[in-house]
């Protein structure tokens, strides 16, 4: 057993959740912006809106830790709320990878989107999109 207690393996189980949770935390912001700014091409308050409601369950932290340390279940004031907790995020993770996707807003050749085209006289506009109702079917 290490001094500081850093190596007790009775921890392995916290410090795999607050890994975990620093996976969770960095990985999906960081999905969403392209999903829905790139992929769907959503306005830039829909985006704000899912990014506010996805760290929405680190703001009530305390009321979920007040609520394990008040209530436990068969003796034990963490275990239980956490499995509970990353039951019920794999299960959301597990249906959202199983929704099928729309089509993207922009049309993509090979692996780019095609957001401008050359007009005839040599100038560059804007391309049509492929699928204008992307963002409604996000």
């Amino acid at each position: 057993r290490d001094v500081a207690g850093a190596r007790d393996d009775g921890m392995l189980g916290f410090y795999l959740q607050y890994f975990a949770v620093g996976v969770i935390y960095g990985g999906l912001p960081s999905t969403v912006y392209g999903f829905f700014l790139g992929y769907l091409n959503v306005e830039g308050y829909v985006y704000a809106t899912a990014a506010t409601i996805i760290t929405m369950p680190w703001s009530f932290k305390f009321f979920f830790g007040a609520i394990n340390d008040c209530f436990p279940i068969a003796g034990y004031r963490r275990k239980p709320y956490m499995v509970f907790g990353w039951a019920l995020c794999a299960a959301a993770l597990l249906r959202l990878a199983t929704l099928p996707l729309p089509p993207p807003y922009w049309c993509v050749e090979g692996r780019a989107y095609v957001r401008t085209v050359e007009t005839a006289d040599g100038g560059v506009e804007a391309a049509e999109p492929c699928n204008p109702d992307a963002a409604k079917a996000g």
